[in-house]
């Protein structure tokens, strides 16, 4: 009987063992023979089959089995080894793609924002070109990505008086590496400019390099319009739009700094309407603000640039003068405003209204030494103004209220002097040097004051130039010169020239020249005659209207003469513009020779520039035999002087004439 049979009952011939094979412990055969079981699943045996295979005669396979299943599980180890090296690749592949499509989508996110921020972006390169601009800053330029690219940024956008700053904010990031915050303007392809805050740092290699400047910018254009806005309404009155009392406040604190630093004085001028309330209450409040309005504009009018005009309430003005340099210049100052207040108003519906107004000035430091003394002291003056009548100004203290009523008073005789006829001409000889013959005589105004006598102009020219008045008195003085000149001349049949002296208010006036002629056609002067002379500083401070005047006098005739040449800063080129024919050197410079050889020496220096720009030469101020001789003998032309004789009346000098007529000392040419 068979120890194991295979199924169907068919039995297999025990393995034959070949000499040499060794036999194996059982239990190790079949530890072998399971172990081929496995891996061979095609090669299963049943249990009879393997325990032939251990036990039979067939004992050389047992080697190849076994290397056959090495084999096999070498390459089951490789192709697990390749499953799971394509799998690591698999999922590395897969995580690349990922993190490629994460790129993606922060760079198309990070894209998305630039393309929808309201706020502007540039990336910049170290020469200052543009790399990259958002959408937002290119449609506020108004260009297109291909039009700023690679271009430099501040001729693009920047204007030109901002590129120095711009080019400094750059060297700063690029010296320290620190963000910045930054304002500046861009100018739009249109011409428009925006404000723009900006946000800027440097972008570094890994060497630690600037590769690129960026920048994020925010248009606060309407932001600082919108901060301007509020600021005005904080500061200026919304009626007027004249500061308020917020503003006045800060700069009348700010002009007595000033002062305490300077040792200057500052003035208020408090302002109150008079008869306002009764067009307020009659017409109603809306014509009231117009009147307002009116009021505001004409005051501006009156006052300088650098004084300031505020409303401190209701009817109540204040101006702020700064630097006074004289405080009688202040009523110069509120006698041209209460004028200028008296004028007829004509509101919006016809209606012409009347008002007028009282001042009160206060002084700082006299009265005052802060903001609240002055405008209170100021207040009280006013009050007093309203007290004596309205339509009036007060000084704060009584002192300057006197010199100022003092000199209103003056102003009121000057005005009506001229139709009284309390002036009168006064004649001073002009001699020549070599031979003492008289050639002619500056005409001099004088006033005869009823109640102060005989004025000298320095206490009423200045006022004259100041209120217009110089214009009719001007006017007055060279028709009474001319005739006066042309009666010598028939009297002693010489040619005497007749100088007058003009005043810059005049030599604007537009019918100056005409006015000329005709004084000069009705006296029968001759226009060779008459010398005109013009101070060195008004024509210093002439412009080309200045130039075209003196040429049509030239062209009329007359001689032209600069006055008090040396006191001012007079341009050797543009001397040479002006068609003068004389020039008279200041008595400073003639009082103190011999005794002073600075005076000596610009008196020398004026005479010898004179003669080679061919220019007659007058000294005036000339009163001593020493101060004569020095003229004489540096070649001066003509002198005048209380050493010949001092200015005198018409008829005075009509009796010197005779006598020089008998002396055959009347030049005839």
């Amino acid at each position: 009987m068979p120890i194991l049979g295979r199924a169907g009952g068919r039995q297999d011939p025990m393995p034959v063992r070949h000499p040499g094979t060794p036999i194996l412990p059982t239990r190790t055969r079949l530890r072998a023979a399971v172990l081929a079981g496995s891996l061979f699943p095609w090669a299963q045996a049943s249990a009879g089959d393997v325990f032939w295979h251990l036990h039979g005669p067939a004992g050389p396979w047992f080697w190849p089995v076994v290397l056959g299943g090495l084999l096999v599980l070498l390459f089951g180890a490789l192709g697990l080894h390749n499953r799971l090296l394509r799998r690591q690749v698999a999922e590395h592949t897969r995580a690349l793609r990922e993190a490629n499509a994460t790129l993606r989508a922060e760079r198309d996110f990070s894209q998305s924002i630039l393309n929808a921020s309201p706020a502007f972006f540039v990336a910049i390169d170290t020469e200052h070109r543009v790399r990259l601009m958002n959408p937002a800053m290119l449609r506020a330029l108004g260009y297109s990505a291909r039009q700023v690219q690679g271009h430099p940024f501040a001729s693009l956008c920047v204007p030109e008086e901002e590129r120095e700053a711009l080019h400094a904010v750059f060297q700063h990031m690029l010296r320290t590496g620190h963000p910045i915050q930054h304002e500046s303007h861009v100018v739009a392809r249109d011409g428009e400019r925006l404000l723009v805050e900006w946000h800027g740092n440097t972008v570094r290699n890994g060497q630690g390099q600037v590769e690129y400047f960026f920048a994020l910018g925010l248009d606060i254009t309407e932001r600082r319009r919108t901060q301007a806005q509020l600021e005005h309404i904080a500061h200026y009155d919304l009626l007027t739009g004249l500061p308020n009392r917020t503003l006045l406040q800060n700069r009348i604190s700010h002009a007595l700094d000033v002062a305490r630093r300077r040792d200057r004085q500052v003035a208020i001028l408090f302002l109150d309407l008079d008869r306002f309330k009764v067009v307020n209450d009659s017409l109603g409040h809306a014509y009231g603000d117009e009147l307002l309005r009116q009021v505001s504009d004409r005051l501006r009018r009156r006052l300088r640039e650098e004084d300031t005009l505020a409303r401190w309430g209701g009817d109540e003005f204040i101006v702020l003068v700064d630097e006074v340099d004289d405080p009688q210049g202040l009523s110069l100052l509120a006698e041209g405003i209460l004028a200028e207040l008296a004028e007829p108003y004509r509101l919006s519906n016809g209606q012409e209204v009347f008002v007028g107004g009282s001042i009160g000035i206060s002084l700082y430091p006299e009265d005052g030494r802060s903001a609240e003394q002055l405008i209170m002291k100021a207040d009280t003056a006013m009050y007093q103004a309203k007290d004596q009548g309205r339509s009036n100004y007060q000084f704060y203290t009584s002192a300057l209220t006197l010199a100022a009523n003092d000199r209103l008073a003056l102003e009121t005789s000057l005005r009506h002097a001229l139709e009284r006829e309390e002036f009168t001409l006064h004649y001073q000889p002009r001699v020549r040097t070599q031979d003492d013959a008289m050639i002619g005589v500056e005409a001099l105004v004088r006033w005869h004051h009823p109640d102060r006598g005989l004025t000298p102009p320095d206490a009423f020219i200045p006022m004259a130039e100041e209120t217009g008045l110089i214009t009719p008195l001007g006017l007055w003085v060279l028709r009474t010169a001319c005739r006066q000149a042309q009666t010598w001349m028939r009297l002693y049949g010489a040619p005497i020239h007749m100088a007058v002296n003009l005043s810059m208010r005049q030599l604007r006036q537009p019918d100056l020249i005409s006015q000329i002629d005709a004084i000069l056609r009705d006296t029968g002067l001759p226009a060779g005659s008459l010398e005109l002379e013009l101070t060195e500083s008004v024509l210093m401070a002439g412009d080309g209207r200045t130039l075209s005047a003196l040429a049509e006098l030239k062209a009329l005739g007359v001689r032209l003469a600069i006055d008090d040449f040396g006191t001012g800063y007079s341009s050797l080129a543009y001397l040479k513009r002006l068609p003068i024919d004389a020039l008279k050197i200041d008595r400073s410079f003639v009082s103190d020779i011999p005794h002073d050889v600075s005076d000596m020496a610009i008196a020398a220096t004026i005479i010898a520039m004179a003669r080679t720009l061919g220019l007659e030469v007058v000294a005036e101020g000339v009163e001593t035999p020493e101060q004569l001789a020095f003229l004489k003998r540096e070649g001066c032309d003509s002198y005048q002087g209380f050493g010949f004789s001092p200015p005198v009346d018409a008829q005075a000098m009509t009796l010197w004439l005779d006598g020089l007529a008998r002396e055959h000392r009347i030049a005839r040419a």
